[in-house]
């Protein structure tokens, strides 16, 4: 199951928009065809609901980068469509409920069945009940949310397997992929790094990532593998909220954090000794099948 939060901010929340959408462009609530959850919502139309959302917006100071709502969205595999029902994804939802203190906040969501990945969509307040303190959530809270939804879908719904993620058991195995780069199992990146390596080539991503990775086997420490990119003249290093966040191509301005590349700041010398056990697993077994030719 995968899990997003999205947030809108207080300056432009569009509450009515999103209440719409989740609601699929019906106004009202009546002749549900699914199911509704909400929590200390009493509305009965999308504007009523949304109005709801403002008014408790209204005892959150006015500080520039605060939230006006958050958008929580959990999907499905699309081989497992033909699995997924109400009672289930009642059941996702309240649980994403629970975990996420919704009884304290505004909460307000339903399935969405019109697409091929089944989904489950909230709107959160950006805000706890009649306070102006954030229901923001940690990037660890909300990776121990992710860890426990899955938990709970391995356990309770073991017919759905296709979806499963974040559970510390599949970190090995997602880490093996064609590239060697942790990606969704859509493996819809866009630079076709998959499809490039299909092709038998080198994906721009594959290229600076062995890159990066040769820079960091001379120089391990954080302050120097930085100082050593900076120093080159086609890439440099980028910041996001005065972090090193990832590396920018200087000709033509394109942006890769080093997430994506999957290069740890704090753990240098550890993937440049995965990378090189990854280069030896691959050679064996290219090897391998020239030998089964």
């Amino acid at each position: 199951m995968l899990l997003k939060v999205l947030s809108r901010k207080l300056s432009r929340p569009d509450l009515p928009q999103l209440i719409r959408y989740i609601n699929q462009g019906r106004p009202s609530f009546q002749n549900e065809p699914n199911f509704i959850i909400s929590y200390n919502t009493t509305g009965k139309t999308t504007k009523e609901v949304a109005n709801e959302f403002k008014r408790n917006n209204d005892h959150i100071p006015k500080h520039k980068g605060r939230n006006g709502v958050l958008h929580l969205m959990a999907s499905w595999a699309k081989k497992e469509r033909h699995l997924m029902n109400d009672d289930i994804l009642r059941a996702f939802g309240y649980k994403i409920g629970e975990l996420f203190n919704a009884d304290q906040a505004l909460m307000w969501g339903r399935p969405h069945y019109d697409k091929e990945n089944v989904h489950l969509h909230f709107a959160l307040s950006a805000s706890w009940l009649d306070s102006g303190r954030s229901t923001r959530i940690s990037r660890e809270r909300l990776k121990e949310i992710q860890i426990e939804l899955n938990e709970m879908q391995r356990d309770l719904f073991p017919q759905l397997k296709h979806s499963l993620l974040y559970l510390p058991e599949l970190e090995q195995s997602h880490r093996k992929t064609l590239t060697g780069i942790p990606l969704p199992e859509k493996m819809k990146e866009k630079d076709g790094s998959v499809r490039a390596k299909m092709r038998g080539k080198q994906s721009v991503l594959d290229h600076l990532r062995e890159r990066l990775l040769g820079l960091a086997k001379s120089h391990p420490r954080k302050l120097d593998f930085i100082r050593a990119i900076n120093q080159q003249d086609d890439i440099a290093v980028y910041h996001y909220r005065n972090k090193p966040n990832g590396i920018i191509v200087k000709s033509t301005g394109k942006k890769y954090r080093f997430k994506r590349l999957s290069i740890d700041l704090d753990a240098l010398t550890r993937d440049v000794k995965l990378h090189q056990l990854e280069q030896q697993h691959n050679q064996e077994r290219s090897i391998r099948a020239i030998r089964e030719r």
